[in-house]
C-alpha cells in the first residue's frame, strides 16, 4: 500500500469506526465479527473505482457495505432468509434514528436518559450493556436476586423509553 493511500485508510477509520461499529451493534452483529466486516467495508472503499469524498456519503457508503458484508456472513453460517429480512428491518430502523448525524444526537439524548436514572437502575443498565455482565454476578454485586435485576432492568428500559420519546427521539 503506497503511503498515501496509507494516510487515506487510516483517516477514513479514525473518522468511520466508531459510527461503523455502532451501526454493526445495531444490526446485531457480533463484536468478534464486527472486525471482518470493518476491515472488508474499508478495504472495499479504499478499492472503489469512484469512492465518495463527502463525509455523509462516505458514511452511507461504508453503512451499505458493512450491511451487505454481514448478510453474506450471516449467508454462510445458513442463517438466512429470516436474518436478512431482520438485518433489512434493523438498517431502516437505523436510517429513521441516525438521520445525518450517524446516531450522534439519539446517542447524547439516551446517555443524559441514562444519567437520570436512579443509581441502582443506572449501574444495572451500565453492567448489562456496557460491561455484558451475567444478570447472576450482578445481583451477586448489588445483593439483589437474579429477578431483583431483570425487575429493574425492566423498569429502567421503561423509564429509558418514556425519557427518549420525551426528547423527541423515539
Amino acid at each position: 500500500m503506497d503511503p498515501t493511500t496509507h494516510e487515506l485508510a487510516a483517516t477514513l477509520v479514525l473518522e468511520h469506526e466508531a459510527g461503523l461499529r455502532r451501526y454493526l451493534r445495531f444490526l446485531r452483529c457480533p463484536e468478534a465479527d464486527a472486525d471482518d466486516v470493518l476491515q472488508d467495508a474499508f478495504v472495499a472503499l479504499l478499492r472503489a473505482p469512484d469512492p465518495p469524498t463527502v463525509h455523509a456519503r462516505q458514511a452511507a457508503w461504508l453503512r451499505r457495505a458493512a450491511k451487505h458484508r454481514w448478510i453474506d456472513q450471516l449467508r454462510r453460517g445458513r442463517l438466512l432468509p429470516r436474518a436478512t429480512t431482520d438485518v433489512d428491518a434493523l438498517d431502516a430502523e437505523y436510517g429513521r434514528i441516525a438521520a445525518d448525524d450517524d446516531a450522534d444526537a439519539w446517542l447524547d439524548a439516551l446517555r443524559s436518559c441514562v444519567d437520570a436514572l436512579e443509581a441502582k437502575a443506572r449501574l444495572v443498565v451500565e453492567r448489562i450493556h456496557r460491561d455484558g455482565r451475567p444478570l447472576a454476578a450482578i445481583a451477586a454485586e448489588l445483593v439483589l436476586s437474579t429477578s431483583g435485576v431483570k425487575f429493574l432492568h425492566t423498569r429502567a428500559k421503561q423509564a429509558l423509553r418514556r425519557c427518549i420519546t420525551a426528547k423527541g427521539r423515539s
